[in-house]
């Protein structure tokens, strides 16, 4: 688990047929499950199941409906992360784009639990 995989820590090397996928910035390799990285993933449409389809020589007991709840902790691992960042801006007196951020955080935690998000 990379941790951090989002397009500012992913490059492609090399020309077409030959193209490589190369991450970066594994600063927070291993410090979680896989779930935040699957987290990462579109819950609607196939990239869920194409992961699971990845995966299943490895873990061959894992169904897609447990990929799909990896991914739903995984949310709620990144909301959390989100928040204890948050936190480090309550330590000055300018609070309000923390505060805007926390409202966010808390409507999001919502529709996570709810199963919408």
């Amino acid at each position: 688990m990379h941790g951090d995989f989002v397009p500012k820590n992913v490059r492609v090397r090399g020309p077409d047929e030959a193209a490589e996928l190369i991450a970066f910035d594994w600063e927070t390799a291993g410090a979680a499950s896989p779930a935040a990285d699957i987290a990462l993933l579109p819950e609607d449409g196939e990239w869920l199941g194409r992961y699971h389809e990845l995966v299943r020589g490895t873990w061959r007991s894992l169904s897609l409906a447990e990929v799909r709840e990896l991914a739903r902790v995984g949310r709620l691992l990144r909301l959390l992360h989100s928040v204890q960042w948050e936190l480090r801006s309550f330590r000055h007196t300018w609070i309000e784009r923390a505060m805007r951020n926390m409202r966010s955080y808390e409507r999001y935690l919502g529709e996570t639990l709810e199963g919408r998000g």
